[in-house]
């Protein structure tokens, strides 16, 4: 399996649920690219995935906040983009925030998938205003030209603004990961996994 990225429209739309679900279905090892607070993402997607292969963080920030934030309150320096990825495969990295989150003090989330070359999965969630930033998104990974697996859709449908990001988008893949508590994590996870079999998406 190549490595593979998992961005989002913004922050708290669901990457930590859809990375735990590929690396339970799929077995992906798991790469927190920098993580920002006290509640760490890695202990939530290991405490989903049963002998889940789980490296450190890139970065660690106390700070709950953007990455630059926490540099300057924090007084530490660092350059994201020489943040290296574990291995050379098999290792999904997720993201913080949305693609255009700052990463350090000069780059953007969207910069490290463009320079390491990743594929990714764009996690969008239903609520007002979410084709906007969906669309925004879907139209700056394309600009750099970053292959895009396919969007996911988080937590409750929208038939809605789902049929109508799929009109807009013909050539794209679109999935729905369903809500954990409502559905059960593995449920969920093995419902994903099939859908994006389905479409042959190459992992």
């Amino acid at each position: 399996m190549r490595n593979i990225c998992i961005s989002a429209i913004h922050t708290d739309a669901g990457k930590s649920c859809v990375s735990a679900a590929l690396c339970y279905a799929f077995g992906f090892e798991y790469f927190k690219l920098i993580q920002a607070g006290s509640i760490t993402d890695k202990s939530f997607v290991e405490a989903k995935v049963a002998n889940l292969v789980s490296h450190a963080p890139g970065i660690s920030l106390k700070t709950a906040a953007s990455p630059h934030v926490g540099m300057i309150k924090e007084n530490v320096t660092f350059e994201g983009l020489k943040i290296d990825i574990p291995k050379q495969n098999g290792v999904l990295v997720e993201l913080a925030g949305g693609l255009y989150c700052p990463m350090d003090s000069k780059k953007y989330m969207i910069d490290y998938i463009e320079a390491k070359k990743l594929p990714t999965f764009l996690v969008s969630r239903n609520y007002l205003g979410s084709i906007n930033h969906t669309v925004l998104s879907i139209e700056a990974l394309k600009s750099k030209n970053i292959e895009i697996l396919g969007v996911i859709f988080s937590d409750e449908k929208d038939e809605l603004s789902e049929e109508y990001l799929k009109r807009q988008y013909p050539n794209l893949n679109f999935f729905n990961l369903k809500n954990f508590d409502k559905f059960g994590f593995e449920n969920a996870a093995d419902d994903l996994k099939k859908q994006i079999l389905k479409v042959g998406v190459r992992l």
